[in-house]
C-alpha cells in the first residue's frame, strides 16, 4: 500500500539490501524469504542536501529441523532497517547502511520496545546501565555500510560493503580495530556496446570474511556466529547474507553477452568455507574447504517461454575435511510469461 509517500507491505519475498551483486553481507537471496512487514519511503525523499530512501523491517525467522537440541526457541524476532542516500550534486554516488537484529521471540508477542530495537544506540557504551554495565543484551546485531559509484559515460561502476558482527564499545574501539569480527566486499562492473543490439558486461567481485590476525590477542568469532543466538544469521538453516560469509571468502569473475534472443554467460568462481566447529588458530589444511567452479550458461527467449540453463564443473578441496572431489552441477529452468 502506497500513501502520502510511504509504503507498507506484508510479504515473504526475498530482500536484497545494498548494492553488492553476488555476495551481499547483510541480506540477500541465499536463504528463502521469511515472513515480514516493512514501512518505508515509496520513493527517495528530497532533503535538499540529497535524497534519502529507506525502510524499517520486522519479521519472523525459524531454525532448521536439524538444529541442535540446545536451541530451545523455534522462532526468532527479526528487526532491522536499511537506507540509502544520494548526495546533492553527486547523482553518480549512492551510500547507505543497514542493521539486522536477532532476538528470541518475546513471550506474549513483540511490544513497542522490541519493534523499536533498530533505533537503539550504535555503540555498546550507550546500552550500558546499572543492571548491565557491559551492555550485553542477549540480542545479536549485524550492521553494514555500503556504497556504489556509477560512471555512465564509461559504462562502469564500483561498489563495496563493510560489515561488523555485534556492537563496538565506542568510536575509539572502532577506529583502533576495524577488522574485529568484520567482513568486506569489493566489486566492479564494466559494459561495452557491440552494436547490432549486442552488449558485453564484465563483473568482478571479491568477498573476505576470514577471521583476522587480531584473533591472536583478542577473541573473535566468524561473521554470522553468536554465543546466545545459537542459530546464527540464518533462516531454516540457510545463511541470510553471503553464502561464504561464515568465516570464508568468495571471488567471482563473470562475462555476459546480451543479444536480442537472451544472454550467454561464463564465470570463474572460487569459494572458501570455514568448517565448524572453530577451535584454535585457523589451519590452512585442517578446517578449510575450497572449491573452484567454471560456470557456463545463459538465458534464451523462445516466444513466451524463458529458459535458463547452467552447467558447472566443480573441483573441491578437502570435502568434509577429507578427500578432494570433482562435482558436476547442472540446472535447467523454464518459465512462461503471461
Amino acid at each position: 500500500m502506497d500513501l502520502l509517500g510511504l509504503t507498507a507491505e506484508i510479504s515473504s519475498a526475498n530482500q536484497h539490501w545494498g548494492q553488492v551483486w553476488d555476495q551481499p553481507l547483510l541480506l540477500g537471496n541465499n536463504a528463502e524469504g521469511f515472513p515480514h512487514a516493512f514501512l518505508g519511503s515509496s520513493r527517495p525523499v528530497n532533503l535538499w542536501v540529497g535524497h534519502l530512501h529507506g525502510r524499517v523491517v520486522w519479521g519472523a525467522l525459524a531454525h532448521s529441523d536439524h538444529a541442535p537440541l540446545q536451541i530451545t526457541s523455534s522462532r526468532r524476532l527479526m528487526t532491522g532497517l536499511v537506507a540509502t542516500f544520494q548526495p546533492r550534486g553527486l547523482p553518480e554516488l549512492e551510500i547507505g547502511g543497514g542493521r539486522f537484529f536477532h532476538q528470541e521471540w518475546p513471550a506474549g508477542g513483540p511490544g513497542w520496545d522490541e519493534l523499536l530495537w533498530p533505533f537503539q544506540s550504535l555503540l555498546k557504551e550507550g546500552l550500558s546501565n546499572d543492571d548491565d554495565p557491559d551492555g550485553n543484551d542477549p540480542d545479536n546485531q549485524i550492521a553494514s555500510v555500503f556504497a556504489r559509484l556509477v560512471v555512465p559515460a564509461a559504462g562502469a561502476e564500483l561498489y563495496g560493503e563493510y560489515a561488523r558482527e555485534d556492537h563496538n564499545w565506542n568510536l575509539r574501539d572502532l577506529a583502533l580495530e576495524p577488522d574485529h569480527n568484520s567482513a568486506y566486499v569489493i566489486g566492479m562492473a564494466k559494459g561495452w556496446d557491440r552494436g547490432g543490439e549486442e552488449a558485453v558486461w564484465l563483473r568482478g567481485e571479491v568477498m573476505n570474511a576470514r577471521v583476522s590476525a587480531l584473533r591472536r590477542i583478542r577473541g573473535q568469532t566468524p561473521l554470522y556466529r553468536h554465543s546466545r543466538m545459537r542459530q546464527g544469521h540464518t533462516h531454516l538453516g540457510q545463511i541470510l547474507g553471503a553464502a561464504s560469509g561464515y568465516g570464508g571468502a568468495h571471488a567471482r569473475l563473470q562475462a555476459d553477452l546480451y543479444h536480442p534472443g537472451g544472454r550467454w554467460s561464463a564465470a570463474l568462481v572460487r569459494s572458501r568455507h570455514l568448517m565448524p566447529p572453530v577451535s584454535g588458530p585457523e589451519s590452512i589444511t585442517s578446517d578449510e574447504n575450497v572449491s573452484y567452479a567454471l560456470e557456463l550458461g545463459g538465458r534464451w527467449f523462445l516466444g513466451r517461454v524463458e529458459v535458463d540453463a547452467l552447467l558447472a564443473p566443480v573441483y573441491e578441496f578437502n570435502r568434509y575435511l577429507e578427500d578432494d572431489v570433482v562435482n558436476l552441477h547442472g540446472r535447467v529452468q523454464a518459465s512462461w510469461r503471461w
